[in-house]
């Protein structure tokens, strides 16, 4: 058995060490896969099932209502930014909205500053909105929490919609939920 060992060339050794390695290489892809596997199935289930909102029991058919994130730029956006200015300025939104106490607007994670100029990169718009009423008193009432992360484009506004319980109550008393959407305005 010896001299058969010892006949073995070193071209041998390496051909044997090298399909070794590799075999133990995709064995332990192989388990790794496994494991990641299984804990996805365990864990992954529940965490999805944790962020997906359960349907009421007698929930009214809202197939029929408006996606309010269509419209949440020109809510939420549009009252923000004064008008008729080069370069383009924030304003005060949340007087002529009728906001009530507590509603607060911040640019950037910081309150929005009346006069400062919208910034030309990305920039992040927080709502926590209480009441207001972008389109007037008789319009829909907006109230909750939203995080637009708005660009400007050559033709308007693009916002990723962020909502954290934002609601819409419309004119006829029904509620709509703002969905995590992508948005976008075009100045008339």
């Amino acid at each position: 058995m010896t001299d058969d060992l010892m006949a073995t060339t070193d071209s041998q050794l390496d051909a044997r060490g090298t399909w070794t390695l590799f075999l133990g290489v995709v064995s332990a892809c192989f388990v790794l896969t496994l494991g990641l596997f299984a804990l996805t199935r365990s864990t992954g289930h529940r965490v999805l099932l944790e962020d997906t909102p359960q349907p009421e029991v007698n929930a009214p058919d809202t197939s029929a209502l408006p996606d309010a994130s269509e419209t949440i730029i020109a809510a939420l956006l549009v009252p923000a930014l004064e008008r008729n200015t080069v370069p383009l300025r924030f304003t005060e939104p949340r007087a002529a909205m009728g906001c009530g106490p507590g509603s607060e607007v911040r640019v950037n994670r910081e309150p929005l500053v009346p006069g400062a100029e919208v910034p030309v990169v990305p920039f992040v718009l927080d709502w926590d909105a209480r009441g207001c009423r972008p389109f007037g008193p008789g319009g829909a009432r907006f109230d909750g929490r939203v995080r637009l992360m708005v660009f400007r484009e050559d033709w308007g506004f693009s916002a990723m919609v962020d909502p954290k319980g934002m609601r819409v109550t419309l004119e006829d008393g029904r509620i709509v939920r703002v969905r995590r959407s992508g948005a976008s305005y075009v100045p008339e």
